[in-house]
Order: C-alpha cells, then sequence, then structure tokens
C-alpha cells in the first residue's frame, strides 16, 4: 500500500486563536451572562472573576500583569 496526500490544509496565522476564541465562547457567554446577572443579594465576585479568568485561559488570552 502506497500512502499519498489527497487533501493539503494551510492554516493562517490567525486560525489557530480563531479556533481558540472558538472553543471558549460557551465559556465566555456563560460569565458574561453571570456578571451581568449582578444583583446586590445574589451575587458572587470571587465566582465572576474565576468564571471570566478560566474562560479567558481557554481562550489563549494570557493574564495582564497588574
Amino acid at each position: 500500500f502506497r500512502s499519498r496526500t489527497v487533501v493539503a490544509v494551510k492554516f493562517r496565522e490567525n486560525d489557530y486563536a480563531d479556533a481558540q476564541l472558538i472553543a471558549a465562547a460557551p465559556d465566555l457567554l456563560a460569565a458574561l451572562q453571570y456578571i451581568v446577572s449582578w444583583t446586590p443579594t445574589a451575587w458572587d465576585g470571587e465566582k465572576a472573576r474565576d468564571m471570566a479568568r478560566a474562560a479567558l485561559k481557554k481562550a489563549g488570552i494570557k493574564r495582564s500583569k497588574d
């Protein structure tokens, strides 16, 4: 059996970053939905921060130094 190339795919420079953002989209949406559902009696800032950080990490976005 002889192997041969059937399909050759070229990736552009931003394709990997785009794929990471697409994969993280549900997590980013969940974090934003939690943040905008803020009420004075039912909201956890640490949970919101953790959700946002996890989503950004999944998207490949590095945390800036404060």
